[in-house]
């Protein structure tokens, strides 16, 4: 990689153990009382779920529990929801909290990428 560019290089590493993640604490926009087009909102999407998914499987929490599957076929993967599960964990306690503080200081590195993404 240029010394310009940020990252690093994918095609260089070992993508046999990667996993990708991805997780919603929740839309905030649900209301049992609300109207209109907001009235459409499930309540559902108002709580938390989050994804890992591997090169050859996916285990996913939301609000019909947790599953571990083959992301391809569908398939029930019962023998690997353990393995995943304590992975995205892990992977979950590592992560920090990004929930957002009001007056939270940012370091520096922050700040760089902040403005390097267009967020001055």
């Amino acid at each position: 990689m240029p010394d310009d560019v940020r990252g690093r290089n994918l095609f260089e590493d070992d993508l046999t153990d990667r996993a990708a993640y991805a997780e919603s604490s929740g839309c905030g926009h649900y209301s049992p009382d609300a109207t209109g087009v907001a009235a459409k909102i499930p309540a559902s999407w108002d709580e938390p779920h989050y994804l890992l998914r591997t090169d050859d499987a996916a285990f996913r929490v939301d609000k019909d529990g947790e599953r571990a599957f083959d992301p391809e076929t569908d398939a029930e993967l019962p023998d690997r929801k353990t393995d995943l599960r304590e992975r995205a964990e892990r992977l979950r306690a590592a992560r920090g909290d990004y929930a957002g503080e009001a007056g939270r200081e940012v370091t520096d590195e922050i700040a760089d990428r902040l403005e390097h993404l267009g967020y001055a």
